[in-house]
């Protein structure tokens, strides 16, 4: 049969087209329909992703920055980027700035320095146990909070912990009361009870007796970081600052040094501590059970026999690891809880940080002093330490002696050093310590010269001359064989106010024994 003058195509060649037509039809699904619903959920996970990274990528306030510093120096970085849900090198910047976030916190003119521990005891700790209770109470109760948890759907996802929420509790230890404004700011590095903070409250307590002090009462500020105290005092954050320069097993704390030398302070006093070491834990741990020791490195130093003792005694070596401070690190084992954790610390730091005393005297030198010097403005006047009645006897060095401390560079060239000695022996001036240290370290001063590998400049502590006249000759004389000649200070040095310990006569011994 012929249609239009052609054949009619065949029946199933007409299903055939019929076929293709339809299976390319929108209103028919694709044989691919498994893929494309997995590129349509990838779609929307990407689509939703820029509103996550917006959620995570908040502003911090200067306090929630400060409050993840204050965990950084506790902890690692990784447990404090994901406690804070913030980057690590975020942290790492932050702790870098500590001074700077500091400076912008509004109260950093009433309270200055981040590592000041609150007070534990009367009103300071009413008012601290007061904000942490508002701060609980606008984070929420943890129960409330659970059973909201219970009740949400199951396709529904939990928003991230903020920062804000986690960081209020914290709150109260970087931001304390403010002590009144007629009291005198001392500044030290370290948390409350360190030597530093002893060594500091004792010569300004001996200050008090003596009504040296205008204000007569002080408080004491802890730092984090030793080029922070300097940096308080040169702000006028903090009128003195009291750190250790020297101890007598150790030897000198070179880095303060320098930081002394490059800064635009001088030294106004110094006071020397007899301190005793002891063995600090929690009050349910016992000597045997101790595994691992916390201290600050030169305290490891000192008690290096001790432990060795107890490694043998236990059976099992003992972990040493190094803080900060030793206050520090009892405030360490107060938070790990762990009895198998202790410190090595002042009796002092114990008791502010909740820890008990097991042993005392675990230094391997009972008579292990440190010398501490303290730092004013070039327009503060020198403290009269020494003059306080009833703690002369128990100091351990004559309270009237009094103190200069200068630094002289001299030319790389024979007989140089000859010549700055022989300035103070022709006029019979005792130098009590003579110590070299690389040129590189007072780079700010050489502002005329290279400093080369080889060149050195000298600290020099002597005893002032009484006669005014003397020592400004010997000033002068100093001028002409030095380079220059920078004054850190003439001050007194009084004892710490506690007596050296009596090492045993045999003779003594042999009588009780006889006994």
């Amino acid at each position: 049969m012929v249609a239009h003058g052609g054949a009619i195509p065949p029946r199933p060649f007409l299903q055939e087209l019929h076929r293709r037509a339809t299976s390319f039809s929108p209103r028919h699904s694709p044989p691919h329909t498994m893929a494309d619903a997995s590129d349509t959920s990838a779609l929307a996970a990407a689509a939703s992703a820029p509103e996550e990274k917006r959620e995570k990528k908040r502003s911090f306030t200067v306090e929630e920055k400060l409050a993840v510093v204050e965990a950084a120096k506790t902890a690692s970085l990784r447990a404090v980027a994901r406690r804070f849900n913030v980057d690590r090198n975020c942290v790492r910047a932050w702790r870098d700035k500590e001074a700077q976030l500091a400076e912008l916190h509004p109260n950093a003119r009433r309270l200055p320095g981040a590592g000041r521990r609150p007070s534990t005891g009367g009103a300071g700790s009413a008012l601290a146990s007061k904000r942490r209770a508002s701060a609980l109470a606008a984070s929420g109760d943890g129960a409330v909070e659970s059973n909201a948890a219970a009740k949400r759907p199951a396709t529904q996802k939990k928003k991230p912990k903020s920062v804000a929420a986690t960081a209020l509790p914290t709150a109260p230890s970087l931001l304390p009361p403010s002590p009144p404004a007629d009291f005198l700011l001392i500044g030290f590095q370290g948390k409350e009870g360190a030597f530093s903070d002893v060594a500091a409250r004792n010569a300004f307590q001996e200050l008090q007796e003596a009504h040296a002090l205008s204000p007569n009462e002080f408080e004491t500020v802890g730092y984090s970081q030793v080029s922070h105290v300097v940096d308080a005092v040169e702000r006028g954050e903090v009128e003195f600052g009291v750190l250790p320069v020297e101890n007598s097993i150790s030897g000198t704390f070179h880095g303060i040094l320098d930081r002394l030398v490059a800064s635009h302070l001088k030294i106004v006093g110094e006071v020397a501590c007899v301190q005793e070491l002891c063995l600090c834990a929690l009050p349910i741990a016992t000597i045997g059970e101790i595994e691992c020791l916390l201290s600050h490195p030169a305290v490891l130093d000192h008690c290096e026999s001790y432990v060795s003792a107890m490694e043998r005694k236990n059976g099992a070596i003992i972990d040493r690891q190094a803080t900060w401070d030793s206050a520090g690190a009892c405030q360490i084992v107060k938070q790990e809880g762990a009895r198998n954790v202790a410190a090595i610390a002042s009796e002092q730091a114990a008791a502010a940080h909740g820890l008990v005393v097991l042993e005392r005297g675990v230094g391997d030198e009972l008579n292990s002093e440190t010398r501490y010097m303290i730092l004013g403005r070039l327009d503060a006047a020198p403290l009269p330490l020494g003059a306080a009645p009833g703690t002369l006897s128990t100091s351990t060095r004559p309270p009237a002696t009094t103190k200069s401390s200068i630094v002289v560079a001299v030319p790389n060239e024979p007989q140089a050093l000859f010549k700055v000695v022989a300035a103070f022996a022709l006029r019979n001036v005792m130098i009590v310590k003579i110590e070299s240290r690389p040129a590189a370290t007072a780079g700010s001063l050489f502002a005329a010269q290279t400093t080369h590998c080889r060149d050195y400049i000298f600290y020099i502590d002597y005893i002032t001359s009484q006669d005014a006249l003397a020592e400004a000759r010997l000033r002068a004389n100093l001028e002409e064989f030095a380079l220059w000649v920078k004054d850190l200070g003439t001050y007194s040095s009084s004892g710490g106010g506690k007596a050296n310990v009596e090492p045993p006569r045999w003779k003594s011994v042999c009588n009780a024994i006889a006994c």
